[in-house]
């Protein structure tokens, strides 16, 4: 079979993208009501915390465990057999993370990793 050059070829035309009507109304989500967050999210921002607190909130010890779990599994499948990690480290770490990058403010997210020292 004998192929035609590049250029002899037929190129097919890219399809333009949709085009978008916009309206100006106001935006209505269907909220789920069973949900107590969704019902009334001002309670919740009323209420006065520690930042630990609001961790907590997305950070629980399910998902905690299960970092740890996928954790474990990734370094035994790089070849470390004796890396361990718990709850209690992981979460240390995670907060000493976050009060790391509040305390420090810098301009970009990335230079909280950069090695080059600060002016």
């Amino acid at each position: 079979m004998i192929r035609e050059p590049l250029a002899k070829r037929a190129r097919t035309s890219k399809s333009s993208p949709p085009e978008r009507q916009w309206e100006t109304k106001d935006f209505n989500p269907n909220i789920d009501n069973s949900n107590p967050i969704t019902r009334d999210p001002k309670q919740y921002t009323a209420i006065t915390c520690a930042p630990t607190d609001f961790f907590e909130l997305f950070f629980d010890h399910e998902l905690l465990s299960y970092i740890c779990e996928c954790s474990e599994k990734y370094a035994k499948n790089k070849g470390n057999f004796t890396f361990q990690l718990d709850v209690s480290t992981l979460n240390g770490f995670l907060l000493a993370i976050l009060m790391l990058s509040g305390y420090n403010d810098l301009p970009r997210r990335k230079m909280h990793w950069e090695r080059a020292p600060t002016c």
